[in-house]
């Protein structure tokens, strides 16, 4: 593969990524919800999740994740049920109203991937699957701190067991709470990327 097609793919990963944030937040919007909200429904239309381990998957606080309740639940997206399984712990689950805005939300996009797909071949289709499978576990290590780190509300480690700061210098790279790009070449694509 030249050097060339390996600079474009890394560059499209960048503006997908860029035009999927874009996505969740018009969706937040149009459903009048913040973007966290959002990821929170997207993670129960998976299935029931108690507080804690909605808060967890979001890396937010045990504060912060019931005033995101009380929010969903105000709007009719989320309800609190029995746990059956810890009597002293609730279950937070979609509601109809919840599925029924997000579906609305994805449909379209879901359609018009859904037509993209049809174009290539098979074989092709299979490499593409095979390289998005890995870029979206990379992304999906990322998330989770630098290197793959766990980097919850309580903040993230370095390589040494200490307490590490957004922005802190860690193995003699300047790394970010995204776990975004260390390298002037890395920074240089996701500017081009993305826009200044």
């Amino acid at each position: 593969m030249s050097r060339d097609i390996e600079k474009n793919v890394a560059e499209l990963v960048y503006r997908q990524a860029a035009a999927t944030l874009q996505h969740a937040a018009a969706m937040a919007r149009r459903m009048g919800l913040g973007l966290t909200d959002l990821h929170a429904l997207e993670h129960l239309s998976r299935g029931e999740l108690t507080p804690k381990e909605l808060g967890e998957r979001l890396f937010v606080s045990p504060g912060a994740i019931t005033a995101l309740v009380d929010r969903l639940e105000g709007v009719g997206h989320v309800e609190r049920v029995a746990n059956p399984k810890d009597r002293r712990s609730t279950l937070l689950r979609t509601t109809r109203s919840g599925r029924e805005a997000m579906v609305a939300q994805v449909l379209p996009l879901a359609a018009e991937v859904e037509r993209i797909a049809a174009g290539p071949s098979e074989r092709e289709l299979a490499a593409v699957e095979g390289f998005v499978r890995e870029v979206t576990a990379a992304t999906a290590r990322q998330a989770r701190g630098p290197g793959g780190a766990v980097d919850g509300p309580s903040g993230g480690r370095d390589d040494r067991g200490r307490r590490s700061r957004p922005g802190s210098r860690a193995g003699g790279r300047t790394s970010s709470a995204s776990g975004g790009p260390t390298s002037r070449a890395q920074r240089r694509r996701l500017r081009v990327a993305c826009g200044p």
